[in-house]
């Protein structure tokens, strides 16, 4: 947004603002917005990791969880991606030790 742009939507609030401290205002606002939606984001995935194992058996669910909880200690991993990765490891376990049918 061009800092003239600024002004106008500021009105005459920002009057006294030089450019420089206009910029500094506009690229502020920026980074508080981007941060705005990284966490709207993370809490939308959070919320899918939640549903996800909601749809678990209590024993799987947990079992889990305690895998996640191992990856993020051992191997330093967000809670979100360690999360992520015990569920599919968890999928894989089950998909290779579910009986075959044989129609």
């Amino acid at each position: 947004m061009s800092l003239e742009t600024c002004r106008r939507l500021l009105d005459a609030s920002c009057s006294e603002l030089s450019d420089t401290q206009l910029a500094r205002l506009r690229d502020e606002m920026y980074d508080l917005a981007n941060s705005f939606v990284t966490l709207h984001e993370q809490d939308r995935a959070a919320q899918s990791e939640r549903a996800a194992l909601n749809l678990l058996a209590r024993e799987d669910r947990e079992a889990v969880e305690e895998r996640a909880a191992v990856l993020e200690f051992d191997a330093g991993m967000t809670r979100s991606v360690a999360t992520r990765t015990a569920f599919t490891s968890h999928l894989r376990t089950i998909k290779r030790t579910k009986p075959t049918s044989n129609l």
